[in-house]
C-alpha cells in the first residue's frame, strides 16, 4: 500500500474506522479477515520504529491504538494474530518510554498518557505501563499543566489515586 501508517490519514485510522464499523453492524464480515493486512503492517512498524512523532494523529499512539481495538475485539486471545498484537504493544509501550521527556509538547504527552492508560485494560505490560503513567504524570506537574477533573477513580487503576495531591 502507499498509504502511512497513521491515524489520521493513514492504515491504523482506516482500520480504527473498520473496527468501529463492524462493531456497529454498518458492514459484515470477519475483522481477521478484513483486517489482516493492516494488522501485519501496524504490527511490523513496531519493529522497524519508523515514525518520528509520539502523538495519536501522525506518530506511534495511532497503529497502537489500533492495535488496541484489535485484541479488544478479538474473540480468541490465544490466536496467533492477538498474540502478535499483544507481542507488538509491548514493543510500542517500549518505543513510547523513549520520548517521554520533560520538554515534550502537552498534546503528545497526553496522547501518550491517554493511550497507556488504555492499553493498562489489556493487563499486558502493567508493570511498565503503570511506571510510564506515572512518569507522565510527573512530567505534567513539572509543567504545571492544569488538568481538567480527575478521573482517576474512573479507570481502575488504585495505585494512582496516591497521586491525585501532585496533580
Amino acid at each position: 500500500y502507499n498509504l502511512p501508517a497513521t491515524y489520521f490519514n493513514g492504515l491504523s485510522g482506516i482500520g480504527t474506522g473498520i473496527i468501529w464499523l463492524l462493531n456497529n453492524n454498518f458492514i459484515d464480515g470477519d475483522p481477521d479477515e478484513i483486517l489482516v493486512e493492516i494488522d501485519l503492517i501496524m504490527q511490523n512498524i513496531s519493529y522497524s520504529r519508523s515514525l518520528t512523532t509520539p502523538g495519536l494523529a501522525e506518530g506511534v499512539c495511532g497503529p497502537a491504538f489500533y492495535l488496541y481495538q484489535r485484541i479488544l475485539q478479538s474473540q480468541n486471545q490465544k490466536n496467533l494474530n492477538t498474540l502478535r498484537s499483544k507481542a507488538a504493544i509491548i514493543n510500542y509501550v517500549d518505543w513510547l518510554e523513549t520520548f517521554l521527556i520533560p520538554d515534550l509538547n502537552n498534546e503528545d504527552l497526553w496522547d501518550i498518557y491517554f493511550l497507556l492508560v488504555r492499553l493498562y485494560k489489556l493487563d499486558i505490560y502493567n508493570y511498565k505501563i503503570e511506571r510510564l503513567i506515572n512518569l507522565c504524570l510527573e512530567i505534567s506537574a513539572k509543567k504545571e499543566i492544569i488538568h481538567p477533573e480527575d478521573k482517576y477513580e474512573y479507570l481502575g487503576i488504585p495505585s494512582l489515586k496516591i497521586l491525585t495531591p501532585w496533580i
